[in-house]
C-alpha cells in the first residue's frame, strides 16, 4: 500500500497535472483520435488539465480533467475531447480509469459506476494473483470507432 499511495500522493501534488500530465495528454489523447474523409486530419489547437471532485468510492481516490480542442483540416469544424483520469488505491494496488468523450464531458454518474464495479472487485481479483495495477480504459466516440 505506501508505493501506491505515494504514487496518487506524487499525482495530486500542485503542479504535477499541468507539468507533467498535461504535456503526456497533449501527446497521446490527440493521437488517438482518427479524421474521417469528411474532417481531414486533425489538429490540436489547445489544451488545459484540470482537478475533477474525486469519485465516492470509499478508497483514496483522485480524478481530473484533460480538455483539448481539435480542428477537423478539411471542414474546419473544431469540437473538444475531454479525457478524464480517475485514480484510486484500494490496498496494495493502483487503479486507473480513463474515460474519452468528445462533444459532451464524460458524466460523474459513468465514472462513479464504472470505478465502482472495478474497485468492488479488485480484492478478489488480486487475491487471484492478478496484476497489482489494473486499467480501465473507455472510448465511446464516432472517432475513435471509425
Amino acid at each position: 500500500m505506501p508505493d501506491a499511495m505515494s504514487g496518487l500522493d506524487a499525482i495530486s501534488a500542485p503542479g504535477y497535472a499541468e507539468s507533467c500530465t498535461k504535456p503526456a495528454d497533449d501527446a497521446e489523447v490527440p493521437s488517438s483520435y482518427t479524421g474521417s474523409k469528411a474532417c481531414g486530419s486533425l489538429t490540436l489547437l489547445n489544451s488545459t488539465i484540470s482537478p475533477l471532485p474525486a469519485p465516492n468510492l470509499g478508497f483514496p481516490a483522485m480524478a481530473s480533467r484533460y480538455t483539448a480542442t481539435m480542428r477537423c483540416s478539411l471542414s474546419g469544424a473544431e469540437f473538444p475531447i475531454y479525457d478524464d483520469d480517475v485514480n484510486v488505491v484500494v490496498g496494495a494496488a493502483f487503479i486507473y480509469g480513463d474515460f474519452s468523450e468528445t462533444n459532451t464531458p464524460p458524466t460523474p454518474a459513468q465514472e462513479q459506476h464504472y470505478m465502482s464495479a472495478i474497485t468492488s472487485r479488485a480484492p478478489t481479483d488480486l487475491a487471484n494473483g492478478n496484476s497489482g495495477a489494473l486499467a480501465l480504459r473507455r472510448g465511446n466516440t464516432g472517432l475513435r470507432r471509425a
